[in-house]
Formats: C-alpha cells, structure tokens, sequence
C-alpha cells in the first residue's frame, strides 16, 4: 500500500468510527511488511564528511588548531610539529619555513585522518591514539615523542616523515608497561622509576621534554613534582616501560614530596620542584625547568658546576621579585611570571621555557605576553639580585601590564592570548610561538634585538582570527568545547 492510500483509508476509518479506524490500523499493521531504515545521514553541514568532527567545534581538514600546548622544530630536517591538544592529535608540516598561512598538515598523528578528534589509548579503538596530547619534542635521528598527557604516557614515533602515509604506529611507550595501559604512576598509590603522573582527576597537565649533548631524554613529571632523566641506552634498547636513572626534585623515585607552598621564601626556595611543565638545555648544557611555587611561576636552573645527582638543588631561580620584606608580589612587572589562580587544580595550561642565542625565553600565559630575559652569563650576582630583569615583554606594550590580546577588540599579529610553549629556530631567528587560546601557531622574526610583530601563522588563515579551529563560513558550532554535550542554541 503506498503512503497516500494509507492516509486515505485512515480518512475513511475514522468517518466509520474509531473502534473501525483500530481495527483498520491492526490490519494494517499485520499487512505491511518490515521497511529497513537508514539510520546514516547521507549529507553533512558543517563537516566535510558525515562521520567527521566528533565534539568538535567549526570544521576539521587538517590546518587548524584548538588549543595547541607545544611547539617544536625539527631543527636538520625543518619539520614543524605542534600538539593539536583539544583534538587529541599532532599535526607536522614538512617544511616550516615555506608553509603559508593556514596551510594544510602534511601529516597527523593519533588520529586516522585529518578530519578526526576523537581522543585515544587504551579502551579505544585506536590504542596509539592521544587523549590530550601537550608536549613534543624530536631526537637526534628524527624520531618523534609525544607526550600523551591524558594517557599517563609518551609515546615515540619513528622518524615520522620517513614512515608510510597511513597510521603511524609507535615503537616505545614511556610512563606505562604497554600501550594497553593509562593508569597514573601506574596504577601506584607512589611514583616509581618508570611510572608518571600527568592526568588523573585533575586537568591534563603540560609536559616539556629535551635531549642532553649525551641524548638522554629528560622529562617533566608534573602530578608527581618531579623531572626524569631516562638513559639513551634504555631509549635504544625500545622496550616500552624504561627505568629512570636519575631524578631532581626528590632523592628518591617512591618519595612524594611534602612541599609548603605558604612557607616564608618558598619562591625563592631552590630544593624542590612543584608541577613543573617547562624544560629545556642550553648550548653550555645548564638545565632550566620551569614550574610552580608559592602562587607565582618560576625557572630554576641547574648550572654545568657540579654533575648531576638525583636531588640536587639548583643553582639558580627566575621569577623572583626584588621587593622589600613583607610586602605582597607585585601583580605584574618585568621580574614577575604570573602562576595559575588555584596551583593544585589548575583549569588552564602553563608555560614552557626556551634557551637561545637571544637570552632565556619564557611563556607568561596568565598575564598574555612572552617574556625574554637575558642569557645566563648575563645575569647579575645572586648576592645582588635573586633573579635577573626581563628585556622584552612580546605581546605587550610595556612590563607592567597583561591583557589579553593587549585588550583590544581585534586580534592583530602582535597580541597574544594565553602562550603556552616557545621554540627558537636558530637557523632563521625566529620565534615559534603555541598561542593557545587564539589557536595558533605565530611565528616572530627576531629583527633590532627585539621579537617583532608576527610574520607567518599556523592554524588561522589571518592574523586578525581567532577562533577554535578555524572560522571561514562553511562550519558549525553548537556544542561548547570545554563541557561536552553543552548546547549554546537550537537549529531551526
């Protein structure tokens, strides 16, 4: 029976009177037979595809970004790779210094295509995947790590340009004893030398990571407030769940420090490492870690002096204020790096820190500027002044205040809005920059001494954009990005 006859006879049952229309119905029903259904949409708005974009805002392709946490050059080869965290994934550029504004990834890691965000690891699909992803760095050979942030673990990827176009597979697992775990320290109620404590209950939080001239991999244990050094003959040997050999931050691999924040000094405190979520080394091998005390972020560095040892203090801190005793932090000023509101449950990410030919470089997120001190040698003697005084504050027009995007209603190509990670490329002087709540990647030319305004971006197609993924009329976006399953509005 077509639709239409179905109306009419229902017409007509309901003139003879209902008992006859239920009746009619029952028939009916006994008379048609079953009418597969197709529960797939066959057209899609707002995605290229109708399988595309799971909890995305705006549309996925390949060449935007939400929220990205890290930024990192593969210096020989110019390879550009950026943790994608909101997407759960790595995007790579294949030649850095060319790409165009906006331009398409050549390649995608922890996702099977460049239209996906859905997140990873184990209990998943994808068990190589990325749940949260916020820091990357690349080994003298190329090879890739990922700091799989949500997943308690990094990951390493083999010279990822150099492997065949579909899923690239990792050869070792840090942090877990296989790629089928994600449990923090393992499941441990303490640390041990071979587990991490990056998620849990709480905000996934940002891990920095760097080789030493001798290729050990150092890397920043955040939840457990501690730094590792895993050996490059363990890295060479790619078994997954390696041992550390050496730890700062604590004598011992099963310690959980007791540190007081409240305590008189504690900024200045140079004996232990709270969340720290920046690393990095500089040409005289000194390490500079950057982490969280006492309300206010800072750098310790560990200067080339003595060897290292598990617990060993540092030498040096940046971010320490010169202010008469008693008197509070000063809000902002160019000695000053601003912590998160609340250092235990911390909602937003936190900076890294870089070292260069141009001085110490370090991301001030919380007060929307990037700040660059002088180099080590530079720095006058302690006995002087704890800390040393910044030189720049880029994305801001003086050191004293912190607006986002310089308070202006427009996005330009020197404001910023939340920078979370810096790589200095040396080969070009200029500055990679993981502007991570305008979605982009900005790149600074260091021209007169001083960071100019952005040249070149990644993740937006101008400089005046700002949004999540990208905003260029053919996208959609109608679920809130921070709380999954929050509609802003109603399609009609």
């Amino acid at each position: 029976m077509q639709a239409r006859d179905f109306r009419v006879s229902m017409r007509r049952a309901g003139r003879i009177g209902p008992v006859f229309a239920v009746l009619a119905l029952a028939v009916l029903g006994q008379a048609q037979p079953t009418i597969p259904m197709n529960v797939l949409p066959s057209r899609a708005v707002g995605q290229l595809r109708v399988t595309d974009g799971a909890g995305a805002p705006n549309l996925l392709e390949g060449r935007e970004l939400n929220q990205p946490q890290d930024v990192w050059i593969d210096a020989p080869r110019g390879f550009l790779y950026v943790a994608d965290t909101r997407n759960n994934r790595v995007l790579a550029w294949r030649n850095a210094g060319s790409a165009a504004n906006g331009s398409t990834a050549d390649l995608v890691l922890g996702q099977t295509d460049l239209f996906s965000n859905t997140a990873g690891g184990p209990g998943t699909t994808v068990s190589a995947g990325f749940r949260s992803p916020t820091g990357v760095a690349t080994d003298a050979d190329g090879n890739l790590y990922v700091a799989d942030s949500g997943n308690n673990r990094i990951l390493r990827f083999p010279a990822p340009f150099s492997q065949p176009a579909d899923f690239i597979q990792s050869d070792l697992v840090i942090g877990q004893r296989s790629l089928g775990e994600n449990r923090f320290n393992q499941g441990s109620t303490v640390p041990s030398d071979s587990s991490l404590a990056l998620a849990d209950f709480r905000q996934p939080i940002r891990v920095a990571m760097a080789f030493d001239p001798q290729r050990n991999l150092w890397v920043t244990d955040g939840y457990n407030n501690r730094v590792l050094r895993y050996p490059a003959s363990a890295l060479a040997q790619g078994r997954s769940g390696p041992s550390a050999d050496l730890v700062l931050g604590t004598d011992s691999f099963t310690a959980v420090p007791q540190i007081n924040l409240n305590a008189a000094g504690a900024l200045a405190n140079k004996t232990f490492i709270f969340q720290p979520t920046g690393l990095a080394f500089d040409n005289r091998g000194r390490l500079y870690v950057r982490d969280l005390a006492s309300g206010a972020s800072r750098v310790l560095v560990w200067d080339t002096d003595r060897p290292f040892l598990s617990g060993r203090e540092a030498s040096r801190v940046l971010g320490v204020p010169t202010i008469p005793q008693g008197q509070p932090l000063p809000p902002v000023n160019e000695q000053t790096l601003a912590g998160a509101p609340d250092t235990f449950n911390a909602t937003f990410p936190r900076g890294n820190v870089a070292v260069s030919i141009a001085g110490v470089i370090v991301p001030d997120p919380f007060n929307n500027r990037i700040m660059r001190f002088p180099p080590y040698e530079s720095w006058p003697p302690e006995t002087q002044r704890v800390s040393p005084s910044a030189v720049e504050a880029i994305g801001q027009n003086n050191f004293n205040t912190g607006l986002a995007n310089r308070g202006l209603s427009t996005i330009t190509n020197s404001a910023l809005r939340f920078p979370t990670s810096v790589f200095y490329s040396s080969a070009t002087n200029e500055l990679y920059a993981a502007d991570t709540f305008n979605h982009r990647v900005v790149v600074l030319p260091l021209s007169g001494g001083v960071f100019g305004g952005a040249t070149r971006l990644f993740g937006q197609d101008r400089f005046d954009q700002g949004a999540p993924n990208l905003v260029e009329g053919r996208e959609l976006y109608l679920l809130d990005g921070f709380s999954s399953g929050t509609a802003f509005g109603n399609v009609t």
